[in-house]
């Protein structure tokens, strides 16, 4: 299993895996931003929503004011809405 976080400070989303149910977290990969505030397309500002749908990240960047797509395994995301 595993669990999408977003630490707003952090400018970036991560997706967190445990080897089994009840373990502690074992690390993290950085699946949206994590270069640094800003508003290119491979930025956030204050991540604040994630969703996660058929392997593919939403991002609500509060700050951006836009909706972004992260597809699994891309570098930069794609705004959908603002």
């Amino acid at each position: 299993g595993g669990l999408i976080e977003s630490p707003s400070a952090k400018r970036r989303c991560f997706r967190f895996w445990w080897p089994d149910l009840g373990a502690g977290v074992q690390g993290g990969v950085v699946v949206a931003g994590g270069n640094g505030r800003g508003d290119a397309r491979n930025q956030l500002n204050e991540p604040s929503s994630v969703a996660l749908q058929d392997g593919t990240v939403i991002v609500a960047d509060k700050r951006n004011g836009r909706l972004v797509r992260w597809l699994p395994g891309s570098t930069e995301g794609v705004a959908i809405a603002g």
